[in-house]
């Protein structure tokens, strides 16, 4: 057992300020009439169809007096390049998209949506405690695991001040790289990137500042997002890809999509689904709400903003210190879990406390700091288990949470609030060699409740399973957080009107997107 011992000194900052960087060139794109939403002005997103050669690209782009600017390529099995083209002067951006969604060698197109960090107001007064590692009983965890420099945790944001005291000896500079510039320095011009590499990854236990989440992990700052906190879906993509094939396990992304109802962009989609692919688990913020009246102030909060909200992803809220939802924190059936968050109001002590540029420690509050809480438990497990799979990973975390809001899962807080210590001692399911559910049979009427795992070649996005009776009646259908997990389904033993079914056998059908399987079970009472 570690004996741990922690120093923590008291800041007291008087203020913190955000650089700002070169504001983007922003033009309204028009989803449906009523429904416009941000993007980069004079460029679209192309994805040709895969017979079309480069040099009939080169022709249409001629034809049209366009230019390719950059490209994607997100080939794994199959050649995936996507293309960011540049339109001519004059032309809109649902110009430009209309007149390529019409040609035929055309797969998809779509603007270069624009994303946002998600933070609320920053504080710059006293910090009292990190209430939030004390909350996720991360000193628990601690005496098991305090995180290994094998595993590399990628924060896409807007850069990381790598020189900062309580930071530089856990940043990875030597191939860093900045997608706003264009170069291989990764700094960060804004804070907020600093502020999430702390929470995950502060040097720990050496006397001063704060403490991270992992003690030994490694950050590798990627920046996609410039001085204001927006970035554009062409950079950002590229910076999931560049995290993905530069030995990231973990991809934290504090940003989002801030449109009501958010757009989940192919461009995004895919590259999530290429880095999920290569092995990484990605993780992001749910959102801080939509400003749907145009007034300065959210006051839509629900639905989890996008990539949070992708199937490959990991959605995290926020939370505040009385564990409640946090009040900005968007919520939806897509939310996973939540965790420290802060409560967003100023003065308080009420925040989270972390690095900013310069060598010095701010509190700032919103989803942005959750997801990090989130990242670093995930850089506790890989340390201790390095080959756990993305959906043992997954389930560890969602079935280990700490239930604060209403029992069992729900759409405000997910699973709950992240368990640092309960997601490293989570066991699965008991796996029995050609047994595919346990326990069999089982007794509901006592409570029981039995699990169907999902064999590894069916393991997927998406699954569903039905149970059936012997008389081939359809009783329920199992395909609901909470009956769900990513490697498992659990059943109750109920039909879908909340009835115990009859004793007997059933049978049940496994549906996932990479097959389909069945089994069957008895119920006893």
């Amino acid at each position: 057992m570690l004996n741990i011992r922690q120093c923590i000194i008291i800041l007291i900052i008087s203020f913190f300020c955000l650089s700002k960087g070169s504001a983007m060139n922003i033009e309204k794109f028009i989803i449906k009439p009523g429904y416009n939403v941000n993007v980069v002005s004079g460029e679209i997103l192309v994805k040709f169809k895969s017979y079309v050669s480069d040099s009939k690209k080169v022709e249409l782009n001629k034809k049209y007096n366009l230019s390719k600017i950059s490209e994607l390529d997100l080939t794994l099995k199959e050649r995936y390049i996507i293309e960011k083209i540049k339109l001519p002067s004059g032309m809109s951006v649902n110009e430009g998209v209309e007149l390529y969604r019409n040609l035929p060698e055309v797969e998809f197109v779509e603007p270069n949506y624009i994303l946002h960090a998600f933070e609320v107001v920053p504080n710059d007064i006293y910090y009292t405690s990190q209430w939030g590692l004390s909350k996720i009983h991360a000193s628990q965890a601690w005496e098991i695991v305090t995180g290994s420099p094998t595993v590399i945790i990628a924060v896409i944001d807007t850069g990381v001040d790598y020189n900062h005291e309580d930071l530089k000896t856990n940043i990875i500079t030597s191939n860093d790289y900045d997608f706003v510039n264009n170069d291989p320095y990764a700094m960060d011009d804004n804070g907020h990137g600093t502020h999430v590499a702390g929470i995950i990854a502060a040097v720990s236990n050496n006397g001063i500042g704060i403490t991270g989440l992992t003690w030994n992990c490694k950050i590798l700052p990627i920046k996609v997002l410039d001085g204001d906190g927006n970035g554009d879906d062409f950079n950002i993509a590229k910076g999931i890809q560049y995290a993905a094939d530069n030995g990231a396990k973990i991809i934290n992304m504090s940003f989002g999509d801030t449109n009501y109802p958010p757009v989940a962009s192919i461009v995004i989609s895919t590259t999530c689904q290429y880095a999920y692919e290569k092995g990484c688990i990605l993780i992001a913020a749910s959102g801080n709400g939509y400003d749907t009246n145009n007034d300065g102030y959210p006051d839509r909060f629900d639905c989890v903003s996008y990539p949070a909200g992708l199937d490959t992803v990991i959605a995290v809220g926020a939370c505040d210190n009385t564990d409640n939802r946090a009040s900005y924190s968007n919520y939806g059936i897509n939310l996973d879990i939540v965790a420290p968050g802060g409560s967003g109001r100023n003065g308080t002590g009420e925040n989270i406390l972390s690095t900013i540029p310069g060598n010095k420690y701010a509190e700032e509050a919103g989803t942005s700091m959750a997801a990090p809480f989130v990242s670093g438990v995930v850089g506790l497990i890989l340390s201790r288990n390095p080959n756990m799979s993305q959906h043992a990973i997954k389930d560890a975390i969602c079935e280990s949470a700490d239930d604060i809001g209403l029992p069992g899962i729900d759409i405000y807080t997910g699973h709950g609030r992240i368990n640092a210590f309960g997601a490293l001692t989570w066991q699965p399911p008991p796996s029995v060699k050609n047994l595919i559910n346990y326990p069999n049979p089982f007794n509901p009427k006592i409570g029981q409740k039995t699990f169907i795992l999902i064999p590894e070649e069916l393991l997927g996005t998406h699954i569903i399973v039905k149970i059936f009776n012997i008389a081939g009646d359809l009783v329920s259908i199992l395909d609901k957080p909470g009956e769900i997990m990513s490697s498992y389904a659990k059943w109750d033993g109920k039909n879908d009107y909340g009835d115990v079914v009859s004793p007997g056998l059933y049978f049940y059908y496994i549906e996932t997107d990479k097959g389909k399987a069945k089994g069957k079970l008895t119920v006893i009472n």
